[in-house]
């Protein structure tokens, strides 16, 4: 689940829902290979595999450390990995849910 992917994403889920029609999507990356922030930086294998390619510019989220998003486990509220955005989805919880996220990495 994204939360905040934005418009293309929005319009994206709104018209799988409405067409009822599942749509699969991948962080466009082999495995070991680090977070790809535009286009041209995927791997050509990777672009081949894709049914549907679209150049929506550089990720709203790129950043110099390479991080990807933040993955939550929501049964206890453990973090599993600290992606870009941190900092700021750990205030939330805080502060909107009284919920301290379990950090252990």
């Amino acid at each position: 689940m994204l939360i905040n992917a934005g418009a293309l994403h929005n319009e994206i889920a709104r018209l799988s829902a409405e067409r009822r029609q599942p749509v699969f999507g991948s962080s466009a990356n082999r495995s070991l290979t680090g977070s790809k922030y535009r286009l041209q930086d995927i791997e050509p294998s990777v672009r081949a595999a894709a049914t549907l390619v679209i150049d929506h510019g550089t990720s709203k989220y790129a950043n110099r450390e390479g991080r990807s998003s933040t993955i939550i486990d929501f049964r206890s509220f453990s973090v599993l990995r600290r992606g870009v955005c941190f900092d700021q989805i750990r205030g939330v919880f805080e502060q909107d849910f009284g919920i301290t996220l379990a950090v252990t990495n």
